[in-house]
């Protein structure tokens, strides 16, 4: 860490420079920087699901072109992810309180044993989950499945 970024003052930004310090800190894993930041973003009276989405998730979005472009990897991944865990461990409570909106229900498939590392993020977002495995021969692709009720698709491989 450099320097001059020891020396930073979270409190002493401004909203929107505030939460781009919180990308910044959620790609290099920093979970402390992202408790004081979700912290601060609420005592300035942002609604918990704005910080969630406008500050966390985005965060973790942009973590995730980097993964997908070859420039992160599972290691750095796994950082960011445990410093928005943090964040969530904040959020979570107050998102209930405040009856945020569900987004729907998610199907992950993954090559065997990739179960491990897929289900851990998207759970940490769940407000209540179910974990169930079925094993889906190779020939049978996932978009041909039956899952009624379901918003999201998402494939690991």
């Amino acid at each position: 860490m450099a320097e001059e970024d020891e020396d930073l003052d979270l409190n002493s930004l401004s909203d929107d420079e505030l939460v781009e310090q919180m990308w910044d800190d959620l790609y290099d894993g920093l979970a402390d920087e992202i408790v004081q930041g979700t912290n601060i973003l609420l005592e300035r009276g942002w609604q918990p699901y704005d910080v969630l989405t406008k500050a966390l998730v985005e965060g973790m979005r942009i973590v995730g072109i980097d993964f997908r472009d070859g420039i992160l990897f599972v290691p750095e991944v796994l950082l960011a992810a445990n410093s928005m865990k943090a964040g969530m461990a904040i959020l979570r409570p107050l998102l209930a309180e405040t009856g945020a909106p569900k987004m729907g229900k998610m199907v992950i498939g993954t090559v065997k044993g990739g179960r491990r590392m897929a289900m851990p993020a998207f759970m940490e977002l769940a407000a209540s989950s179910t974990s169930g495995t079925k094993r889906i021969p190779s020939r049978k692709s996932m978009p041909t499945m039956r899952m009624p009720s379901t918003s999201a698709l998402v494939r690991t491989s």
